[in-house]
């Protein structure tokens, strides 16, 4: 792969921009909203503008994906995976055919 940017995409966030986000687990590591710092869950819904995650009490919180920085795990809590939530904007099938 030929990169032309300042960062290249690792393969792991490659698969992650373009693959589906439901079931992942993330952490907020920083947001605009101070509030948002620090949540956690499985992600259980995702819209054009919004991740919404379910907390291990159950309570579902919508993140604005333009605002925040998170970690996101892959199977079996393995090293996390540090994004910006502004290069996760769109669908799925909108980061597919791009």
């Amino acid at each position: 792969m030929i990169c032309w940017t300042f960062h290249c995409p690792t393969f792991g966030e490659l698969k992650l921009y373009n693959g589906l986000l439901i079931g992942k687990r993330i952490e907020v590591l920083s947001a605009l909203d101070k509030s948002l710092i620090k949540k956690n869950g499985l992600i259980v819904d995702e819209t054009k503008n919004l991740l919404v995650i379910q907390s291990l009490e159950g309570v579902l919180l919508k993140l604005p994906k333009s605002i925040v920085t998170l970690n996101v795990y892959g199977p079996r809590d393995s090293i996390p995976l540090m994004i910006e939530g502004s290069k996760l904007a769109g669908t799925p099938d909108d980061r597919i055919k791009a």
